[in-house]
């Protein structure tokens, strides 16, 4: 059973993410990360950006914004592009250079790993057709999960992708099973990750 305490962690740290397909693992972003793999039963908590959460053991994360690209730093993209922030959760190590939809993470994922990416559009997208849906997705069920939904293929694999509005903020739910298979067993944590995660108005 969780213990209620909830510490919570100071640290920045600069890693490097990319947007997908990005040939250069180059785009430093200011992100809060949640440190070690907790397996003490304690919550780590995690918060940036107006988003927080309270990471299960066994889970991390990362919260960040990547570099706006510009003639002078080398990160990729186009000029004009503002970032917003980017949330990946894993019940798995997550590597330091990883692609906004988790490229470079779900190499390393085993059958009973799961990646929970939260990925913020513009203000413009909120409400919109799109994005009408309300609330970030907790209900998450097998039969929503197919290898058509992953960003990158990858064997044995299966992604489901959602759209929605919280807090008049558009997100992307972008969530990966290291195995199809293993859902039944993996999803009822992501779930109970995505039922910890709470987004404030910007």
């Amino acid at each position: 059973m969780l213990q209620t305490a909830r510490p919570t962690t100071t640290a920045t740290t600069p890693a490097t993410t990319t947007r997908e397909g990005a040939r250069q693992p180059d785009r430093r972003v200011c992100q809060q990360r949640s440190g070690q793999v907790r397996q003490d039963g304690r919550l780590m908590k995690l918060a940036s950006h107006g988003i927080e959460t309270d990471l299960p053991p066994g889970w991390e994360g990362r919260i960040g914004v990547r570099t706006q690209p510009s003639a002078d730093t080398r990160a990729i993209g186009d000029t004009s592009e503002v970032p917003h922030p980017i949330v990946h959760l894993a019940n798995f190590a997550l590597p330091e250079q990883r692609g906004d939809f988790g490229s470079g993470a779900v190499d390393l994922m085993g059958d009973d790993d799961v990646l929970v990416v939260l990925f913020e559009y513009g203000p413009e997208c909120a409400n919109t057709a799109l994005f009408k849906r309300q609330g970030i997705p907790k209900d998450l069920a097998p039969s929503m999960f197919s290898s058509s939904a992953l960003q990158r293929t990858m064997p044995g694999q299966a992604g489901c992708q959602i759209f929605f509005t919280e807090a008049g903020r558009a997100f992307c739910s972008y969530t990966v099973l290291g195995r199809q298979s293993s859902a039944l067993r993996v999803l009822p944590q992501a779930n109970d990750t995505l039922s910890r995660t709470r987004i404030a108005p910007r």
